[in-house]
């Protein structure tokens, strides 16, 4: 089970759960195509900085797994301090949600927070909450009554993973965690049938 701490540093080469809300539980993506504002955004901010497993974007909030970078870049400098990589990935989320943010609040006439502050983030150390947490991020359009099955959702990373074009999905990595591909198609399949992924958000 992960750390049960909603506000853990976060550190270099590790896992999390990162999540968040909007602000009174108030919608945060409009149309379809702020999801895909957001996409581009998490790309742009994020992508030197963590490798991605799995999201998924609800209209009030979202879920990201990923693992932070062992090491990295910066201003021409590697870095391989786990407390300094933290903190710029955490600079990297914080400029994220804050240009998103102003974004949809101008475009929504929105006053005060979009999101609820600060957002939450969980340390995963756990391979079987990797797998299953994997399959509740999938899962949480069915949770929330937004698609009957998973599968058919728009907006998170089932497509990529179960597909087999490029993405910036860290398929490989994800895939280890199961067994391969075939494992991480049946565990799904499996979960689903049975009910799974009705944990609280």
């Amino acid at each position: 089970m992960p750390k049960n701490n909603l506000r853990t540093p976060i550190l270099g080469g590790n896992y999390y759960h990162i999540y968040n809300r909007g602000n009174n539980h108030e919608r945060i993506f409009f149309n379809d195509s702020n999801y895909d504002y957001f996409l581009t955004l998490y790309k742009k901010y994020m992508s030197e900085y963590c490798s991605t497993l799995a999201y998924c974007l609800i209209p009030n909030h979202f879920h990201l797994l990923i693992k932070t970078n062992d090491s990295m870049m910066v201003k021409g400098n590697i870095i391989n301090d786990h407390d300094q990589i933290g903190r710029v990935v955490s600079e990297q989320l914080r400029r994220l949600f804050i240009s998103y943010s102003q974004a949809i609040k101008k475009q929504e006439s929105i006053d005060g927070n979009l999101f609820c502050r600060p957002f939450k983030r969980l340390l995963i150390d756990h391979e079987e909450y990797v797998r299953y947490l994997t399959f509740y991020i999938h899962h949480n359009p069915v949770k929330h009554q937004l698609s009957q099955d998973f599968r058919n959702y728009r907006y998170s990373s089932w497509e990529a993973l179960s597909g087999n074009k490029n993405t910036n999905i860290d398929k490989e990595h994800l895939f280890d965690f199961f067994g391969g591909k075939k494992a991480f198609l049946e565990y799904h399949q499996y979960c689903h049938e049975e009910g799974e992924g009705e944990e609280e958000d």
